[in-house]
């Protein structure tokens, strides 16, 4: 898998109206694809279902490869197929296919995470709902054109909504959500992660990890890389006279052009993070991470508070990046309330975690620089200079913290998994 530091689009951005251009020309199938024999929904039905129970989750297996080989028009016909059959099914026979369900969920997952794009403006036939709007690829802050979305997430949130007797009642639901959330937060799919989100919270309104994750897809926007392409699409829509209507996915709440500036994401990812710690308190990333937006509002001592929670729980002698981003964020709130031999003891223990994180070496010398020591304030730039180059950004945990639940894919995945055997 490509680094964040080398991979193209960090950032996709849902637009909920027409894109900057004139549009993605249509592509041409290539010839294999235009010799392909058709089939009648029933044939790719039961194709489908074969897939479905030989698949291996997590695996880039002959399940996988036979969706990614499917041509628009049998991405339609088989559409029509699944809704069809869906449709006929009584409650008696809904209560049957949870388990299917369920690992058609995991299938088409792991298409849309190693296959080839179903492009969802392409393929979507049958009656089925819930298309996302165009999105945006870019690359170093700057906005490439328009992209489709995924026809594969939709079409699995589309066979979770038909759980029996509804999606919120099992607890494969959620864990499948949040894993899914948490691979596209890790690749940047932000367009892609907001329409999910936003059905996720539907489905599954009262579970915590969907406010954490909505919480960390707005703290995320409001990070200067995603601001940076705000920025970069406010000026095209000027050069263009267009207006969109927001960014990404939902309806228009202010800002120029429509597009809300890093000051509401802000209060979104704070009124989400104190969302999902209502519904459960004992998520303490979320604690962190809501205390590191309190000191962007001056808000120090609500800041220490919630690190003194986030502290006194355990898991921060296990999640040392996680331990690293309480220490740095402490020295902050230490710094703001004028307690600066507090905030050196945490920036201390931050380096002592990642001795070459360039952003304890920054907050560092800042900090050597309010205390009028200007040895100790170029100490830590030396050494920054002198370090060799980190290509994959491993030296540093701050450049995984806008992956929010991304750090730990696997880690939810490995859960979605194990729950997936459970289903009935």
């Amino acid at each position: 898998m490509a680094t964040r530091g080398s991979r193209l689009a960090g950032i996709c951005l849902a637009l909920a109206a027409l894109s900057l251009g004139s549009g993605q020309r249509a592509q041409p199938e290539p010839p294999a694809a235009q010799q392909r024999p058709q089939q009648d929904p029933g044939q790719l039905l039961a194709k489908w279902q074969d897939a479905v129970t030989s698949h291996l989750p997590g695996q880039h297996d002959d399940a996988v490869r036979w969706l990614g080989a499917l041509s628009n028009d049998q991405w339609k016909q088989l559409n029509v197929g699944l809704k069809q059959f869906f449709s006929s099914l009584g409650l008696a026979g809904r209560a049957s296919m949870n388990p299917i369900i369920a690992r058609a969920a995991v299938l088409h997952m792991d298409a849309a995470r190693f296959g080839p794009l179903a492009p969802a403006s392409k393929v979507n036939a049958g009656g089925w709902t819930g298309a996302a709007p165009s999105m945006i690829r870019t690359l170093d802050g700057e906005s490439l054109g328009a992209m489709d979305a995924n026809w594969n997430w939709i079409l699995a949130r589309q066979l979770l909504d038909l759980m029996y007797p509804s999606p919120k009642d099992n607890p494969f639901v959620p864990a499948w959500y949040h894993a899914a959330a948490a691979w596209m937060l890790e690749h940047g799919l932000y367009g892609e992660v907001d329409t999910h989100l936003q059905h996720a919270t539907a489905a599954v309104s009262e579970d915590a990890r969907m406010q954490y994750d909505r919480a960390c897809l707005a703290e995320a926007l409001a990070l200067p890389r995603s601001q940076s392409v705000m920025d970069d699409l406010r000026e095209k829509q000027a050069a263009a006279n267009r207006r969109p209507t927001f960014v990404p996915g939902q309806p228009a709440v202010g800002g120029a052009n429509g597009i809300p500036p890093a000051e509401q994401w802000v209060a979104a990812a704070e009124r989400g993070f104190r969302r999902a710690l209502d519904l459960d308190a004992s998520l303490v990333e979320a604690h962190v991470r809501l205390a590191r937006l309190l000191t962007l509002d001056k808000k120090y001592s609500d800041a220490a508070s919630e690190l003194k929670k986030a502290f006194a729980d355990d898991t921060l002698k296990r999640d040392f990046v996680l331990a690293y981003y309480a220490h740095l964020f402490a020295a902050r709130a230490s710094q703001g309330l004028g307690q600066l031999d507090d905030a050196a003891a945490h920036l201390g223990r931050a380096l002592a975690l990642f001795p070459d994180a360039q952003s304890g070496l920054m907050a560092e010398s800042q900090l050597a620089l309010m205390r009028s020591d200007a040895e100790g304030a170029l100490a830590p730039m030396r050494k920054l200079a002198a370090l060799p180059r980190d290509p994959d950004r491993r030296q540093d945990p701050w450049w995984l913290y806008d992956t929010g639940p991304g750090r730990q894919t696997e880690i939810y995945m490995a859960d979605m998994r194990a729950r997936l055997a459970a289903v009935k």
